[in-house]
């Protein structure tokens, strides 16, 4: 259940209940991704994700506000990035994860959507789960991570298919299929619409180092990813890679949760 609808008196009502309480928060970024994608992808990924986790928990997780504000240097010379520097990233999730361990959250789940953000998390789960192992002995408000994009392999050798990084066909993929589950009206070129699209509206790659720092093909209109994934997708393949790369990241939040002696967890 999202924590936005909820009063801190019924949230009272049920810490005091025995039921595990598990805090979930998004994580993403505000970057752009070329002009298919909306600035938000990556934290839109994290959101859905999230909501899958909370539904696998049938219902029970409290699933906070997302987390917008991360390191985006590459992109942030194209309008509409907003970018902070990792240490103010990593104060203000410090500062997050320790308000919920002082609220009791028996759990910690932290749903990354933002590469980038990767490292700092991972650093900031284990610092966390470090001390809580030093002041409790035990791992009493555990703190885990799972990190989206980390979960394609199954899928790339079932569907023989690749990924590839930032704003391609997968991450168009995602989009859709999340979007049109939360109810959202079909508003952005998706990634079957793509080929056409760039073929006749994108501009040549240029300009890499006044745009911002190499990582893909880029344009004055954005960076391009891999447009298709190499052959037509059917709609219940579509549906089908979407359910795999979801299954094997929920099997890992359980998996994760279970750990006792283990202060990685990421």
């Amino acid at each position: 259940m999202e924590i936005s609808s909820l009063t801190t008196f019924e949230l009272q009502k049920r810490f005091a209940s025995n039921k595990p309480t598990r805090a979930i928060l998004p994580i993403g970024a505000i970057e752009q991704h070329g002009p298919f994608l909306p600035i938000t992808t990556d934290t839109i990924i994290a959101e859905g994700v999230s909501h899958r986790i909370d539904q696998e928990f049938k219902g029970e997780c409290f699933i906070y506000p997302s987390l917008y504000f991360a390191n985006t240097d590459a992109c942030k010379n194209y309008i509409g990035t907003i970018t902070i520097s990792h240490d103010l990233f990593r104060q203000l999730l410090t500062q997050v994860i320790s308000n919920f361990a002082a609220h009791g959250f028996d759990d910690i789940i932290i749903v990354n959507g933002h590469g980038i953000n990767e490292a700092s998390i991972n650093e900031l789960v284990f610092a966390h789960n470090l001390g809580e192992k030093e002041k409790f002995g035990e791992y009493k408000h555990k703190a885990v991570a799972v990190h989206a994009y980390k979960y394609y392999k199954r899928m790339e050798q079932k569907f023989e298919l690749t990924t590839g990084k930032h704003a391609d066909w997968i991450e168009n993929l995602l989009v859709e299929q999340i979007l049109k589950k939360r109810g959202f009206p079909n508003k952005y070129l998706l990634y079957s619409d793509r080929e056409a699209k760039e073929a006749s509206d994108m501009l040549a790659v240029e300009e890499s180092s006044v745009l911002g720092e190499f990582v893909e093909n880029r344009s004055r209109q954005g960076v391009i990813g891999k447009s298709l994934p190499g052959r037509e997708l059917s709609d219940k393949e579509t549906r089908e890679i979407f359910e795999t790369i979801v299954s094997d990241l929920l099997s890992d939040v359980k998996n994760k949760l279970l750990i006792k002696d283990n202060i990685s967890v990421y």
